[in-house]
């Protein structure tokens, strides 16, 4: 038994322990993994992305697509990483007020932007 209950202390078995801490350990990173994967994989199959490479390959040469998507996707991802990790070293409240700042700045754009549109150039949309 790898536990012993000696009255009120409970005495566990140091290989048992870490067996138990490696399991818990490969189970989050896996769980994580499965996790990650499905939402990357639902989300980027209606994306239209997903759409436009598939069209330019059948105008193009498949494999130099692909390439190009893989890496693409590859760059973003990187950046992502490179960016999350950046969040952790900036402290909190300068990465609340640039988010803050950026998501303001782009309304104002998109609602200039709106504003100015001819009233026939989003009808081929």
């Amino acid at each position: 038994m790898a536990a012993i209950e000696t009255g009120r202390e409970v005495i566990v078995d140091e290989g048992y322990q870490a067996f138990v801490d490696s399991y818990l350990a490969q189970a989050s990173f896996w769980h994580g993994f499965v996790v990650s994967l499905a939402v990357i994989i639902v989300s980027e199959i209606g994306d239209k992305t997903f759409f436009i490479a598939a069209i330019m390959a059948m105008k193009n040469p498949r494999m130099l697509i692909f390439s190009s998507a893989i890496s693409a996707l590859g760059i973003m991802h990187v950046l992502s990483v490179v960016l999350g990790l950046a969040t952790t070293i900036i402290p909190q409240i300068y990465t609340f007020y640039a988010a803050t700042f950026l998501f303001v700045l782009f309304g104002c754009r998109m609602l200039y932007e709106g504003y100015h549109m001819d009233d026939d150039e989003g009808q081929e949309e």
